[in-house]
């Protein structure tokens, strides 16, 4: 995989590479971290490095990333976790399987899940209902996003995220990712009142 990355002339490639290897388990991000410091040269060490510390912590598609990248950081939002199991289980509280959520801020309810395809065949759509009652089904609130608004609208979701995540008690200052950012509205005064 790292040979692959090196021979890449795009970033996204680069990306694509250590997500697909990582997510599919047919490495880890601490072995190809170890692989990469044994290796003098790497024209892509910086961004591998980038990329393995996000998919260590849960990071496990290109658009789950853009999310981190685009709405989380840039906006001062709490780090949601990233894709740990979560055990579901039957009406007699037996196991039955691990749920992955996209991007969960479980101290304040909220799940956000991140669709890849703009449009699932709709003989699948009974999967995303499925996921989203579960959600309601435990008492937290879920969000859903994909590529088109994640790309096109970072700062919106931002407001959106932020909006539910005070709504259930998250007292933290979010930032405007620049000027005309739709968040600075939602930026604490620091003026005393008059």
């Amino acid at each position: 995989m790292l040979d692959l990355a090196d021979e890449a002339t795009r970033e996204a490639e680069v990306v694509d590479l250590v997500i697909r290897a990582t997510a599919s388990r047919r490495t880890s991000p601490e072995r190809l971290r170890a692989a990469l410091a044994a290796r003098a040269h790497h024209r892509h060490r910086r961004l591998l490095t980038e990329v393995l510390g996000e998919t260590a912590e849960g990071v496990l598609s290109a658009l789950e990333r853009r999310y981190r990248r685009g709405v989380e950081r840039p906006h001062g939002l709490p780090r949601g976790h990233c894709n740990r199991p979560e055990p579901v289980h039957d009406a007699r509280g037996r196991k039955l399987r691990n749920r992955y959520r996209d991007v969960r801020y479980r101290r304040w309810g909220l799940v956000v899940e991140l669709d890849g395809l703009e449009a699932h065949v709709r003989w699948l759509s009974w999967l995303d209902r499925g996921r989203d009652n579960s959600v309601a089904l435990v008492g937290d609130r879920s969000l859903q996003y994909g590529w088109h608004e994640t790309v096109d609208d970072p700062c919106g979701i931002a407001v959106e995220v932020i909006t539910v995540l005070r709504r259930w008690g998250w007292r933290g200052a979010p930032t405007p990712c620049g000027p005309s950012c739709p968040v600075a509205p939602l930026v604490p005064s620091t003026d005393p009142l008059p």
